[in-house]
């Protein structure tokens, strides 16, 4: 009875294994496979970078038409072409800097140098009452300031209506709702390089954006 059991007996069934060049292999489409995924992730992410700057931007040229149509009182916007800085600043203010700089024998234009001073030195305004800061809102008598920087890695770039590096020309809000007639191209910094062009319209103050 004990041989005949023996000879009946099923042998261990042996589990089967990879072999190295099998996991070599495997690893290796993994490794084709993310370095095919990641390209396409970063140009899905600068353009989705490029996409939210045009949107802020729009808010932004909202907001100036918005302030001078509120206060009654012309609003300059200015940016700074290479670099995510732009200015919000009542005319008035712009006009007096601009009278400065003139005095000093120097003709550039737009803000002084971010975090450089309060605002009451540089803006010669004793009622300011926030100090001038890379990203702020300065309550100042004559109006608001709005001093702030682009999101993500998206800077301002030269523009088909002719701006040049450094400051921009100022591009100025009546109280009416009528604005300059310009262009303001916005880019990607990163490896994936994107860019578009808002054209801001004169008589209306609307903002439409071409792809370039």
């Amino acid at each position: 009875m004990y041989r005949s059991f023996c000879l009946t007996r099923r042998p261990p069934v042996k589990r089967a294994a990879f072999t190295l060049l099998e996991l070599l292999v495997v690893l290796g489409l993994i490794v084709l496979m993310v370095g095919i995924g990641f390209p396409v992730v970063y140009r899905m992410l600068a353009q989705g970078e490029l996409k939210a700057g045009i949107r802020q931007l729009q808010s932004e040229l909202y907001r100036t038409r918005l302030e001078a149509m509120k206060s009654g009182k012309p609003y300059v916007f200015l940016f700074e072409v290479g670099t995510s800085n732009f200015e919000i600043i009542p005319k008035t203010i712009f006009d007096k800097q601009q009278q400065e700089r003139i005095g000093l024998g120097v003709t550039a234009v737009g803000p002084e140098p971010f975090g450089n001073a309060t605002t009451d030195s540089v803006f010669g305004d004793p009622f300011a009452t926030e100090p001038a800061t890379p990203e702020a809102i300065i309550t100042t008598s004559s109006g608001i300031i709005y001093r702030k920087t682009l999101n993500g890695s998206v800077v301002f770039g030269l523009s088909s209506s002719g701006n040049t590096a450094g400051w921009s020309a100022p591009i100025l809000f009546y109280p009416n709702g009528r604005t300059s007639q310009t262009s303001i191209v916005l880019l990607t910094t990163g490896f994936h390089r994107f860019q578009q062009e808002l054209h801001l319209r004169g008589l209306t103050g609307t903002a439409s954006v071409d792809t370039l």
